[in-house]
């Protein structure tokens, strides 16, 4: 058992919060999480002045860079370490406040993958002895953001068309 003291574990990963979903968003440094998140946010329609959007369109995020990741016995949810909430790592403007949410069920992983030879492949990922849809994609920059929010949307948007997690080879990150 953790003990009060003892720092809770995260992963290198950022997450999001869109219309109550939680998106993983997991890559090494440099890959394009934050710049994928915001453009995720951006797409989504949340509303950057803090006022209320609609349940159904509202996006933030949950986490950037470092993200626990916890089982609450039937979902496993995506929180900030305290340390680093409400704050994003801008590559232009370093670090900013930002509206964030305390967590949220993960619902989906993206995996910005550098070796990833089927671009956009729909596969799972088991987290915490869970699996969950995921979603590879190649690194994002500027340039490709926009394109890389759209396929993650429609993935969130298009429930039926997500794939069995049982069904799919794992790909075990435990």
């Amino acid at each position: 058992m953790k003990s009060e003291t003892e720092p809770t574990p995260t992963i290198h990963a950022s997450a999001v919060a869109i219309g109550g979903e939680g998106v993983l968003i997991r890559g090494l440094p440099r890959a394009g999480k934050t710049t994928l998140g915001q453009a995720l946010i951006a797409q989504a329609g949340s509303d950057r002045a803090g006022r209320e959007a609609p349940t159904e369109k509202l996006a933030m995020w949950v986490s950037d860079d470092r993200t626990i990741v916890e089982h609450d016995g039937v979902n496993l949810i995506a929180s900030p370490p305290a340390a680093i909430a409400g704050r994003i790592a801008d590559r232009k403007r370093g670090i900013v406040s930002v509206p964030h949410a305390a967590s949220a069920i993960l619902a989906l992983v993206v995996d910005l993958d550098l070796l990833n030879d089927h671009p956009q492949s729909l596969g799972s990922a088991k987290l915490l002895g869970e699996v969950l849809p995921m979603l590879r994609l190649p690194p994002v920059s500027p340039i490709n953001a926009d394109d890389a929010a759209r396929h993650v949307l429609s993935v969130l948007q298009a429930p039926t068309d997500r794939p069995d997690p049982q069904m799919l080879t794992n790909q075990d990150v435990d």
